[in-house]
């Protein structure tokens, strides 16, 4: 139902003083955009508006033109009239305002059932004028929009401005940590390289010397391979790069790399049985781990060979 010419928003008599705006100070007149499809009741909107010092830059008659227009004015405020001519009624064309742009909307309705009042509650209103209303009412309740409007906007403000406090805060204590990370892992690489630097000095110097002078030294052929299997495992120990099988030679067990030297320096299944006092199947169940770890196990490769690549 629409508000007939003799139910527009009237301008105050002489007993009734024309509201105080402030807009009348000095600054900006705040635009308002009036979404009204009645002619006549829309242009005495924009008339008491602009008596009272409020800047009217567009009239909408359809929820599409209001929509546009609220995109190409930016007002501080919008009079909504809830029932529109057209497909789109007043609360679907606010719905589509508020997704994009934080406008304040009062809705103007001559007759409003429950129904309608909750549909437009989900848009977020800013206040309902009935129609007809006086113009200090109507002005009353823009000035209370726009001053609860521009607190939650300052509120809003204040809070995206803690959050952004609060994210700097925790970049600069995480680059903080990152940096003492860092010092960290540098001073661990250092101490790493320390002791890696002392075991080979120590090795040099300590045990080869010791080794040298049993290799010439009258031995048996198990001491000679037993010798052998301390100086290789000395090298893996001493080395910072190991060969290609490297990393599965540190996982066999001793009597396992006993019997990989063995095995590198040509002795068969009996005779390596013997030099370690146990029985060839042992030897072999040895001899099929060593093949598994080093990644060989039914493959068609000698094992000597391998090993004399790898150790």
């Amino acid at each position: 139902m629409k508000m007939q010419p003799t139910e527009k928003c009237h301008l105050p008599t002489k007993d009734e003083p024309l509201a105080n705006n402030s807009n009348n100070g000095g600054g900006t007149p705040k635009k308002i955009l009036v979404v009204e499809d009645d002619f006549l009741t829309a242009l005495n909107l924009k008339e008491d508006l602009m008596m009272s010092g409020f800047e009217v830059p567009a009239i909408a008659k359809t929820g599409k033109e209001a929509i546009s227009m609220a995109t190409e004015v930016l007002p501080d405020l919008i009079l909504m009239d809830i029932t529109l001519d057209g497909p789109m009624s007043g609360i679907e064309a606010a719905a589509e305002i508020r997704k994009a742009h934080a406008i304040p909307i009062i809705y103007l309705t001559a007759h409003a059932d429950a129904k309608t009042i909750d549909n437009a509650k989900t848009t977020a209103p800013f206040g309902y004028l009935p129609k007809p209303c006086s113009v200090v009412t109507m002005v009353s309740a823009i000035e209370v929009a726009l001053s609860k409007n521009k607190i939650d906007t300052e509120r809003q403000r204040l809070e995206r401005q803690s959050f952004e406090d609060e994210l700097l805060t925790s970049s600069v204590k995480l680059q903080e940590a990152n940096t003492a990370l860092k010092v960290l892992l540098e001073q661990r690489d250092l101490e790493r390289c320390e002791v890696e630097q002392n075991i080979q000095t120590n090795v040099s110097k300590l045990i080869l010397p010791s080794v040298c002078a049993l290799e010439n030294s009258k031995m048996t052929e198990s001491q000679r391979i037993s010798l052998e299997s301390i100086k290789i495992n000395l090298q893996l120990l001493t080395e910072a790069h190991v060969s290609q099988f490297g990393g599965s030679i540190t996982k066999l067990s001793s009597t396992e790399m006993q019997v990989a030297n063995f095995v590198k320096a040509g002795k068969s299944t009996k005779e390596i049985a013997q030099f370690l006092d146990i029985a060839s199947s042992t030897v072999n169940t040895h001899r099929d781990s060593i093949r598994k770890k080093l990644g060989i196990k039914n493959m068609k490769m000698n094992l000597k060979k391998e090993l004399q690549k790898t150790l």
